[in-house]
C-alpha cells in the first residue's frame, strides 16, 4: 500500500461523509422536532407530517447543493495551466 494512500482517500471521501452528517441532521431536526412537537402539543400526526415533508426539501436542497459543488470542484480540477510557451517564458529570446 503506497504511502499516503490512505489520507488520500479520507480527503476523498470526506464531502460524501458530510452528506451524510447533512442529511441525518435534516431528519433528526425536521422529522424528530415534529414528533416532539406533535407530542407536546398532542396534535398527532400533523406536525409529523409537516416535519417529515420539510426533511425531504431540506435533504433535496442538501443534494442539489453538494452535486453543484461537486460539479464547481470537478470543473476547477479540470482547467489545464498555462501550456509551455505561453506564460511568457520565450519574450526575451532572441530569434
Amino acid at each position: 500500500m503506497a504511502k499516503g494512500s490512505w489520507q488520500e482517500s479520507m480527503r476523498l471521501a470526506g464531502p460524501h461523509i458530510d452528506l451524510g452528517y447533512r442529511i441525518a441532521g435534516a431528519v433528526l431536526i425536521f422529522g424528530g422536532g415534529g414528533v416532539w412537537l406533535d407530542r407536546s402539543l398532542d396534535t398527532e400526526p400533523w406536525i409529523s407530517i409537516a416535519g417529515t415533508v420539510l426533511s425531504f426539501v431540506a435533504i433535496l436542497g442538501i443534494i442539489m447543493r453538494f452535486n453543484i459543488e461537486q460539479e464547481q470542484q470537478m470543473e476547477k480540477d479540470r482547467k489545464p495551466g498555462p501550456a509551455a510557451g505561453e506564460n511568457g517564458s520565450n519574450a526575451g529570446a532572441s530569434g
